[in-house]
């Protein structure tokens, strides 16, 4: 992990985001959705196109955990994903989570065989920092219910459980963090 750099995403970094996803996504979700819904959602969700565009939007953080160390020039093992929370996206804010600034979590995924080594936990971390620069004063995110590992990790970094949700995926949990 000495090798491992997290730095803002380029829209040329698009191709790799999708890769890291791809890979998550089947290691994550397999137990919890069926392979077409994952396919479909990765197809929808994480087109190159709307990577690079998601990349390059002014307003939100994208950033990389790059690592030198695998014999490719930085090879993305990881990323995150997070934004203003627009007034009108139907989680929230409630009066439990609204502290001032709401941000969302979109997405945080790291290579499977790089769990375990802290990549998320600096990813998340940095993040935080980058938004507090911004003014947040909350940090919000959806989870599925049964991801275990998510909501362990969520939990290990304090974030609270304020609710649950049914998605078009399943049930969720929303957990909310003060920054």
């Amino acid at each position: 992990m000495n090798n491992v750099r997290i730095r803002s995403a380029r829209q040329s970094d698009a191709s790799a985001v999708r890769s890291v996803a791809r890979e998550s996504w089947r290691a994550a979700y397999d137990d919890i959705l069926d392979a077409e819904t994952i396919e479909r959602k990765l197809d929808e969700w994480y087109a190159v196109d709307e990577l690079a565009d998601s990349i390059a939007r002014p307003d939100g953080v994208f950033l990389l955990a790059a690592d030198g160390a695998t014999g490719e020039d930085d090879a993305v093992v990881g990323f995150v994903q997070a934004g203003r929370a627009p007034e009108d996206d139907g989680s929230g804010p409630t009066p439990e989570d609204d502290t001032g600034d709401t941000y969302v979590l979109a997405r945080i995924y790291v290579l499977p065989d790089r769990w375990g080594e802290g990549i998320g936990t600096r990813l998340l971390d940095q993040t935080i920092g980058a938004i507090r620069e911004r003014g947040a004063a909350t940090l919000r995110l959806g989870v599925f219910a049964d991801n275990d590992a998510a909501v362990g990790f969520y939990e290990a970094r304090g974030f609270e459980r304020i609710r649950e949700k049914t998605s078009e995926l399943g049930e969720e949990y929303v957990y909310v963090r003060e920054i």
